[in-house]
């Protein structure tokens, strides 16, 4: 079980970081 949450947090965390970084990314350019 632990090793379930480990992933699942490891993969909320990869799309929490994957989305602001292209949100700042868009917003630079715009």
């Amino acid at each position: 079980d632990d090793y379930y949450y480990y992933y699942y947090y490891y993969y909320y965390y990869y799309y929490y970081y994957y989305y602001y970084y292209y949100n700042d990314y868009n917003k630079d350019d715009y």
